[in-house]
């Protein structure tokens, strides 16, 4: 079901390429429908903006050396973390707003507003960073250990197992509806479009898809 009401040819205007990250810890973008051929699969990016993201965004003076290379020490905490997250699930094109819309261009920021609905209706998961974010942090977080118990058990082959117990449920509901970007107007277009979406909260990790709702303490499914 999340495959459903997607264009299976559709990419965006541009994509962030990140092939090379894990050689140079560079980033380019492409013209996505000139250089690519097919669909290609690629992760999009829900996240608030500040005031680095907009310093780093991209406009009419910087665009022609974007194509060419994006060094990782202007960007955002957020957006490494999500091309790391990105690459561990095999994806190599990441669309974030702010690089890949031209902010100062009239023209290209209307024509792209208009498409930001298919861009995030054929995304292959969309990543939200749902957290109290500063300026220095990205979207990883350490669990809060308090929470959690890890009990050693005897299992039936005569060898032990660790079972992890949650003394505190977490209502995934409450936590988004907590999350400052939840206060988005955007957002609503966001969480009703996309086919999965990973929750990055100061809590958990948090899954949506139209099939299923789950949390690290509730990993098959969240009622």
């Amino acid at each position: 079901m999340c495959s459903s009401g997607r264009e299976p040819n559709f990419v965006p205007t541009r994509l962030l390429d990140l092939s090379q990250w894990r050689k140079d810890k560079t980033l380019r973008l492409t013209r996505s429908r000139e250089q690519l051929s097919g669909k290609a699969a690629y992760i999009a990016l829900s996240h608030r903006w500040y005031h680095k993201v907009t310093a780093t965004s991209t406009t009419r003076a910087n665009v022609a050396d974007r194509y060419e290379k994006i060094d990782f020490h202007i960007l955002p905490s957020t957006f490494t973390d999500a091309v790391e997250a990105a690459l561990y699930v095999n994806v190599k094109y990441l669309w974030i707003d702010s690089i890949c819309i031209i902010q100062d261009d009239p023209v290209d920021w209307s024509t792209e507003a208009a498409l930001m609905s298919e861009v995030y209706r054929n995304a292959y998961c969309t990543f939200s960073a749902s957290l109290v974010c500063t300026e220095a942090t990205g979207m990883f977080r350490l669990n809060n250990m308090n929470n959690i118990a890890d009990i050693i058990l005897p299992d039936m082959n005569q060898g032990f197992t660790t079972v992890r117990f949650f003394q505190r449920p977490v209502d995934a509901g409450e936590v988004l509806e907590a999350s400052p970007l939840q206060q988005r107007g955007w957002c609503f277009q966001e969480r009703e479009l996309f086919p999965r979406m990973v929750h990055w909260t100061d809590e958990q990790i948090l899954w949506e898809c139209r099939e299923l709702s789950s949390s690290e303490s509730c990993p098959t499914s969240e009622e």
